[in-house]
């Protein structure tokens, strides 16, 4: 007790509220990363299967025979329109997706969880 400046038994209860308290602090500061790397884990997914099937969207909406080209290609087409549909909800700049920048503000999250989880001192 002595090695971190606590004299008596009231320091030291007051040291451990305190890191309850810091302990809390984190925990809470976890959970919304968490929260914001499930989103962006998310929009990432969308965003690669948006850039992935645009090819197939914008070759149907210059088909001369679009139907023919929607029964070839349905799946990746619908797949388009969902990813689109949940980007543009979450307020996603379709014309300027870059999935590099997403992926990089995704590691950025998990380190700063990383950071803050291990962040509390304990004497």
């Amino acid at each position: 007790m002595f090695t971190h400046n606590l004299h008596n038994f009231s320091g030291l209860e007051d040291r451990i509220a305190l890191l309850h308290m810091q302990q809390k602090e984190v925990n809470t500061s976890v959970v919304s990363l968490e929260s914001q790397i499930r989103h962006l884990r998310e929009m990432l997914k969308y965003a690669k299967q948006y850039q992935k099937n645009k090819i197939y969207d914008d070759h149907y909406k210059s088909s001369k025979d679009p139907d023919r080209y929607f029964r070839k290609y349905e799946s990746q087409i619908i797949l388009f329109a969902g990813a689109e549909h949940i980007l543009q909800e979450n307020g996603m700049d379709l014309k300027h997706l870059n999935t590099n920048k997403l992926q990089e503000q995704l590691s950025d999250l998990i380190s700063q969880k990383k950071i803050t989880k291990y962040s509390i001192c304990f004497f």
